[in-house]
């Protein structure tokens, strides 16, 4: 079961129509998987949450590898290993 669900992903990010419904799951899908890798744990809590709704409107919002723009280009956002790493686990 997703700690995160279509209809939070969509309401974060403000989407009304259902046209890209299974790319939300996707991405729902992959930034959990990558919270967790990052992590190296469950993810839980209201934090996990967050940077997971984050990431998916972080791969929403840029389509490519890296996000370009008016920016420098990056690859994850700050905040969403800001967050995650209040509570990493690691490997001992």
């Amino acid at each position: 079961m997703s700690l995160v669900t279509l209809d939070e992903a969509k309401a974060y990010l403000r989407i009304e129509h259902e046209e890209e419904d299974d790319l939300l799951n996707s991405l729902i899908v992959s930034a959990e998987e990558w919270s967790k890798g990052f992590c190296n744990r469950e993810l839980s809590n209201e934090s996990d949450k967050t940077a997971v709704k984050s990431l998916v409107a972080h791969w929403y919002e840029n389509r490519g590898a890296v996000a370009t723009g008016n920016t420098i280009p990056r690859e994850i956002p700050f905040g969403v290993k800001s967050i995650l790493s209040m509570q990493r686990k690691f490997p001992i």
